[in-house]
């Protein structure tokens, strides 16, 4: 087939790049020639993140120890959008060393994947991080973080609240309660873990005395805030990592306990686990 209908051809696939390499001369030749993405002054295609970069010019430059193989990269489409790519390669031994393959733009099928992965992650109700997630957000920051407070909360009385009122106006009050814990705990991990219980990790606290006020102030401003029922109160028991537990698990039954003592007692909101002697 002439080289022309194979360039005709190739137009028809925009989604698809196929190159020729050659190693001796350093030359590099795209089909088809009008290309859905930039290139680098070293006629390579461009991305924006180094690491890509790097592995790019260690398959063209350096020579990969790796007879074929394919990776994912982040490219610069012409219009200035970033593409998710993948580039599969294979050496080709002849008078000559060649590196063939091809580039596809599977941005559109990763941007899917990423949505229905993102959405299984979430609480359909609230849009937080469902039980099964957030346990694992907060086990992977235990791992890098040196010290953090995880928060057990749930809604004094959501029980009642469902009964009299019914579980669309619950729905609603859980929905409305998220928004300001999202508020409050911005950039932080905080998920739902049942009905009407709540999970939130604070990282590396500098300042003991500012995570304190911020859960009062939390408090009052809920007690302030009329719903069209009643005020709301809730209940939050703490676990100190890693005083208390080096696992999610420790951590959760930690401030899940501490939770159980605030429910006895009808003087504050909050409180510390505290070790006792059955400990």
């Amino acid at each position: 087939m002439k080289y022309m209908m194979w360039e005709q051809l190739l137009e028809s696939f925009k989604d698809t790049v196929l190159f020729q390499y050659d190693c001796h001369t350093n030359q590099i030749i795209y089909y088809p020639s009008s290309l859905f993405f930039y290139l680098n002054e070293e006629q390579m295609p461009k991305t924006i993140h180094p690491y890509e970069q790097d592995q790019l010019r260690s398959l063209f430059k350096e020579q990969s120890l790796y007879q074929n193989g394919q990776f994912y990269l982040r490219v610069l489409s012409q219009y200035k959008q970033e593409l998710w790519c993948t580039l599969q390669y294979q050496y080709i031994y002849e008078e000559k060393t060649y590196i063939v393959g091809k580039i596809t733009n599977v941005d559109r099928l990763f941007r899917q994947m990423k949505y229905f992965v993102e959405k299984s992650e979430r609480d359909s109700l609230t849009g937080l991080f469902n039980k099964m997630t957030v346990e694992q957000k907060i086990s992977e920051q235990l791992k890098i973080c040196h010290s953090g407070m995880l928060l057990m909360m749930d809604i004094d009385g959501f029980k009642d609240i469902n009964d009299h009122y019914g579980h669309l106006y619950g729905d609603k009050v859980l929905q409305w309660l998220t928004k300001r814990l999202q508020d409050v705990f911005y950039g932080d991990i905080l998920g739902r873990v049942g009905g009407d219980e709540f999970v939130v990790f604070v990282k590396d606290i500098e300042h003991y005395h500012s995570f304190t006020s911020k859960i009062e102030n939390l408090i009052h401003e809920l007690k302030d805030e009329h719903l069209e029922f009643k005020q709301l109160s809730i209940s939050i028991g703490i676990s100190r990592y890693p005083e208390d537990g080096e696992s999610y698990i420790e951590l959760y039954d930690k401030a899940d306990q501490a939770m159980y003592d605030v429910k006895h007692d009808q003087q504050r909101n909050y409180n510390y686990y505290q070790i006792t002697k059955e400990d």
